[in-house]
């Protein structure tokens, strides 16, 4: 779906709103991170932070890399599109070379980008991801998008243990297929959000030498974990990016159970498709009506679990 149909989508938004209510520093070497919306406006329409929380836009957002490429997504609207943009220059386009090109300023961490006379110049303002402009909005609306996230998440949060494998891959990986690793997981609150930390055999520990790290937010209403986007993201050095992970309990189909599945192509063009099979700790394994045990199940896990410790936080079995 080309983005012109996202926009056209928000300016839908934005017009109907009008109807209803009448009746970081510039620097020239680009720009790098994750710029979250906290307004937008036509020229009938003013729409804060609040209100697009009320119709779901909120999550709508503007990633930049300081190569001059990016992308934008536009929350509930399919997946990203990708642009570049011209520092020096102030425009942006899409990567497609549709619609022409945007314009935009910067202020700080603040980013307002004009989308042009297709779009009766409708302007949304970005303001840098856990910036004080962004706290600061979000602050105003009553959001506490950086505060800890409030709800039940027991089923969620905590100790895990289980293994991961590669399903298929070539290149590097294809010698890889059908191996399996034994892990350690941890979920827990962070940035308002959650992160799993996943630590195996070879790259063994929690505080310094993790497989994987990825920050996901919980819906609690749809019980299910989508990955959001960070710069630390990661699963074995290559990043993971918004959506790419989506952890559905009931896929397990048993109780105390998550399975992860996700592909990438790194950096050599190598594919790699994998999976992570977890069971909470405390749980014994259910091999009967999911699957085979980690390795080390019997030899280590198990006793731990029995003798009442916590889960390693350096794997050495």
């Amino acid at each position: 779906m080309k983005l012109h149909k996202h926009l056209s989508l928000l300016l839908t938004v934005l017009l109907l709103l009008t109807l209803t209510a009448c009746g970081g520093d510039d620097k020239e070497t680009g720009l790098s991170g994750k710029y979250l919306i906290i307004s937008g406006e036509t020229a009938e329409q003013q729409l804060d932070y609040e209100l697009l929380t009320l119709i779901e836009l909120d999550k709508t957002y503007l990633k930049l890399n300081k190569d001059g490429t990016g992308e934008i997504f536009f929350q509930g609207e399919g997946d990203p599109e990708p642009i570049t943009y011209d520092h020096a220059a102030k425009t942006m386009k899409f990567a497609d070379g549709s619609d022409g090109n945007l314009t935009y300023t910067v202020k700080g961490d603040v980013i307002t980008v004009t989308f042009g006379e297709l779009y009766d110049d409708m302007v949304l303002t970005f303001a840098l991801e856990g910036s004080s402009s962004y706290k600061d909005a979000v602050g105003s609306a009553g959001s506490g998008a950086t505060a800890t996230p409030t709800g039940d998440y027991s089923d969620w949060e905590g100790q895990w243990y289980g293994w991961w494998t590669i399903f298929d891959g070539d290149g590097y990986y294809y010698d890889y297929i059908n191996y399996s690793w034994d892990c350690c997981v941890v979920i827990e609150p962070m940035d308002g959000n959650h992160l799993i930390s996943i630590w195996d055999e070879d790259m063994n520990s929690y505080e310094d030498n993790c497989l994987a790290e990825v920050l996901v937010e919980i819906d609690l209403k749809k019980d299910e974990a989508v990955s959001v986007y960070d710069s630390r993201n990661q699963f074995w050095g290559v990043p993971v990016d918004s959506g790419d992970w989506v952890i559905d309990p009931d896929y397990a189909g048993v109780d105390d159970m998550l399975i992860i599945e996700d592909a990438f192509t790194d950096q050599n063009g190598d594919y790699c498709e994998y999976g992570v099979v977890l069971t909470r700790w405390g749980v014994e394994w259910n091999e009967i009506d999911s699957t085979y045990p980690p390795d080390y199940y019997e030899s280590y896990f198990l006793p731990l679990m029995k003798q009442g410790k916590d889960l390693p936080a350096v794997f050495e079995p």
